[in-house]
């Protein structure tokens, strides 16, 4: 009797243990379900077959689902290093064309490029690069005589002329030819072009390359050819020359020279066959100068064909050096050619005096060894 009630509680006992296990099992979360379930069965077993193992199924499970790693493909690399490199370099090119076109946007919609532009309370200077030489200094000497205003004076205007005034055409022009040695008209207007914002900011107009066209040059030519004009516009200027750069007015030279040419001859042209030193085959002009002594700045210049003598070309020069100086006792310096009668008459009767040496060929050498 005693053993079979020791059996029958040692069998509630393992009855009460398993409930209490699965109710507690119920209750681990699910990762501890398979542990605890193991450990209960593991612990049945135990009681009842101690001598027996249970292999660990878990461990078998997982060894099994290990998988080898594949080798490392060395080409497949390089082609995802070369792609991602190219992908990099498609980025940085849209993100650069991107710029560029928000830039040109920006430059379009300007609508005043000269002014400086402000975004963002920063200024951005505009630089603009032109060669101007020594343009700005002969202009400056020219504005500092009056060569504009003088002109101006003189030659008028009419309504349906361009902003520009003949002054101002004729100062740029003369600092062309004197900086480039190149007298042609052709070639003004796209130099002009090329140094626009210069000429603005040295003579404070507004310049356009029109107002320098070859038939706009020619009408400042034309106006120039007018004797009364011209007269002038030399004594105004002679006078402002001395007047700023006081400038001696003992001695005056005068002297002729003659300009040969390919030109056409034609009846009443400036060009004209004559007694020529360089070349007597070609066409020539002569052109007689009266300048002040040692300085040699021209006072007066007349341009004559070039058949004319130049013993007939000193009288009109000395008449208008004579009203620019407004001076007794003035010393004309000349050749031989000077030295003819009349030439000399006109000196003392203008109360100057003369300098030059005596022919010994013509009319003159023979009324000279007569007397």
């Amino acid at each position: 009797m005693n053993k079979i009630l020791a059996y029958l509680l040692g069998m509630t006992l393992l009855f009460l243990f398993s409930t209490c296990d699965t109710v507690y099992a119920q209750n681990l979360p699910n990762h501890l379900k398979a542990s605890s379930f193991q450990d209960t069965h593991s612990k049945t077993n135990q009681t009842q077959k101690s001598s027996q193992k249970r292999p660990n199924r878990c461990a078998e499970e997982r060894s099994d689902q290990r998988i080898p790693k594949p080798e490392r493909n060395r080409l497949d690399e390089g082609k995802g290093k070369k792609a991602a490199v190219l992908r990099k370099r498609k980025k940085s090119r849209k993100t650069t064309n991107t710029k560029k076109r928000k830039r040109n946007s920006e430059i379009s919609d300007d609508k005043n490029p000269k002014s400086t532009k402000q975004r963002g309370g920063k200024k951005e200077l505009e630089v603009k690069t032109e060669r101007i030489d020594d343009i700005p200094l002969l202009i400056g000497v020219m504005v500092l005589v009056g060569y504009q205003k003088i002109i101006d004076r003189h030659i008028s205007s009419h309504g349906n002329q361009r902003n520009l005034s003949w002054g101002w055409t004729a100062v740029i022009w003369l600092a062309y030819i004197l900086s480039e040695g190149d007298h042609r008209k052709v070639a003004l207007r796209e130099y002009v072009s090329g140094m626009k914002n210069a000429l603005e900011q040295v003579t404070g107009k507004e310049i356009d390359e029109l107002d320098f066209t070859d038939d706009r040059l020619a009408i400042l030519l034309k106006h120039f050819s007018n004797r009364k004009w011209w007269i002038k516009i030399e004594n105004d200027l002679s006078e402002n020359s001395i007047e700023v750069y006081e400038l001696p007015k003992k001695i005056v030279r005068c002297d002729a020279t003659t300009a040969s040419g390919y030109h056409k001859v034609i009846e009443g042209g400036i060009f004209q066959f004559g007694n020529s030193k360089d070349d007597p085959n070609r066409p020539q002009i002569k052109i007689m100068t009266g300048s002040l002594d040692p300085l040699g700045m021209p006072l007066a210049a007349d341009v004559v064909s070039g058949e004319n003598a130049d013993d007939r070309l000193y009288v009109p020069v000395i008449n208008r050096i004579n009203s620019v100086l407004k001076k007794s006792g003035v010393l004309y310096v000349g050749d031989c050619k000077l030295s003819s009668f009349d030439n000399r008459l006109h000196i003392k009767r203008c109360k100057g005096h003369y300098l030059c040496p005596l022919p010994n060929t013509g009319d003159t050498a023979k009324k000279w060894l007569a007397g």
